[in-house]
Order: structure tokens, then sequence, then C-alpha cells
């Protein structure tokens, strides 16, 4: 039986709630306009919101974690508007996907 005063596990099935700036989905809306086709161009727009709001979940943790997206597909449309996720981010030693 779980005891609800072992907080510390508590953590682990609460949803975390990150607030996204006006800037994001203005962001976002311009990752997304030169994506031909409208349900392309809604996964894209998920996807960069998606990215803006991990990158600022991981600073809000205050984190010494550097997640390098230099390489993520959102840099190249063609291929971000057909993929379920944003690839190539990384924060050394992992990889990671993003799934929006």
């Amino acid at each position: 039986m779980t005891h609800l005063a072992d907080i510390s596990h508590w953590r682990l099935i609460t949803p975390e709630i990150v607030s996204l700036a006006a800037e994001h989905f203005d962001r976002a809306a311009a990752v997304s306009q030169p994506v031909v086709g409208e349900s392309h161009q809604w996964q894209t727009y998920l996807q960069s919101l998606a990215l803006d709001g991990f990158q600022h979940w991981l600073t809000e943790r205050g984190e010494a974690l550097a997640l390098d997206y230099r390489r993520c597909s959102l840099g190249d449309r063609p291929i971000a508007s057909v993929l379920d996720g944003v690839y190539h981010l990384s924060i050394p030693p992992f990889r990671l996907m993003l799934i929006a």
C-alpha cells in the first residue's frame, strides 16, 4: 500500500505545467507558416511549441543541462512537416526525440 506521506513518489505521477509566452506561439507560427498542407502546418506548429516548452522546463528546473538543438528536425522544414516528432536533440550523452 502506498502512503501519501511519501511525497517524493507523488511528484512522479502529477503532471507538470509549463507556461509559454506569446513569443513562443509567434515563433511556432513562423516556423510552420512555410509548410505546405494544413495538417502538416499544425504538426510543425505543435512540434515547435513542444521544443520551446521542453527548453523552458529545463531552464525552470535549474539543472545545468544544455539542450543541443542546432541540428533539430525543425530546421529542415520539408522533413519537419512529415515527421511525428522533433528529432536530433541531445543532452549529452543522451539523444532525445520530442513527440507532440
